[in-house]
């Protein structure tokens, strides 16, 4: 399957329910599991698949062999090379459902567990997105760090790194550059910091004006580097963000606040609230579209600074 889509309160994740009885092998499919195991490299944690699992390795030549265990995804596939996807796995109290989602940063992919899971359920699970996890993986864009020369967008225009090591003055916009001042070592916090500030006030002067449009008022807005939602809308009218919506285009920006601002009429997600969506941004759809294919680009402008 295609990706799920990084939108507004979502993430790039795989789901399914703990109580779902596929997502535990059953033993009739352990001599499918045998069949497959030429498939596989040796000494590898293989438990048994699902028969989804089974016809896609079945008629994909490319991916000739993989090696799944709970520290990584292994994946070799004969003149192309070896491809590693780092596996972390959690078990999370919370959570109802396994899901596996990549940690875009890291370049690596999360495997959580309801606490009544098993982990031979949740490897399973992994072996069954192993094709879609190998193809989302090979889509991520390439990192841009924080250094002097780089270019970085800035509300969806792209604007250079300028260092000036012996000048003062902080960090400021000046044209379609963004200056650095101080030592070179600083110079990703230095800028991370600006970002997030600039962030800070932009995000909540646009919040404060959407939600004075459906006349309601707003707790309190904050920025956080989070990874798996753009925003969240408590029922207390606490609103936050991801800071790194500061790289995304204006309209895009403009969405986010729309969505979570439109949580304080409605908590769910229905034609209704849809409604109140688009009358505050007139390009929904569009800035939907945005994320699903640029969203995990954000994610990578600056990534080691969090």
């Amino acid at each position: 399957p295609n990706p799920p889509a990084l939108v507004a309160g979502e993430g790039i994740q795989a789901r399914r329910s703990a109580r779902d009885p596929s997502s535990l092998a059953p033993w009739r499919l352990r001599a499918l599991a045998v069949r497959l195991s030429s498939l596989l490299l040796p000494g590898s944690l293989f438990t048994c698949p699902s028969l989804e699992f089974a016809q896609r390795f079945r008629y994909n030549p490319r991916m000739s062999r993989i090696r799944i265990s709970e520290s990584a995804l292994e994946f070799e596939d004969g003149p192309e090379g070896r491809l590693t996807i780092p596996l972390t796995v959690r078990r999370n109290r919370a959570a109802r459902r396994i899901s596996l989602r990549i940690d875009v940063p890291q370049r690596g992919a999360i495997l959580t567990l309801p606490q009544r899971a098993g982990l031979a359920a949740g490897l399973d699970f992994v072996a069954e997105k192993a094709i879609w996890l190998r193809n989302a993986y090979a889509r991520l864009p390439a990192a841009v760090p924080f250094a002097d020369g780089a270019h970085i967008p800035l509300l969806g225009r792209p604007h250079r790194i300028e260092h000036r090591p012996h000048a003062k003055g902080g960090v400021w916009r000046e044209g379609e550059s963004i200056v650095v001042t101080g030592a070179a070592e600083h110079l990703p916090r230095r800028l991370g910091d600006w970002l997030r500030r600039e962030a800070d006030a932009v995000l909540e002067a646009r919040t404060h004006a959407a939600a004075q449009r459906l006349g309601r008022t707003v707790a309190r807005v904050a920025v956080r580097d989070t990874r798996s939602r753009w925003g969240s809308c408590a029922r207390d009218g606490r609103v936050h963000y991801s800071w790194r919506l500061i790289f995304a285009p204006e309209f895009v920006l403009d969405y986010v606040v729309a969505h979570e601002v439109a949580h304080l009429l409605y908590m769910s997600h229905g034609p209704r609230f849809r409604a109140v969506v688009d009358r505050l941004t007139p390009r929904r759809e569009e800035a939907e579209a945005w994320l699903r294919v640029h969203g995990a680009s954000l994610l990578l402008v600056g990534a080691s600074f969090g």
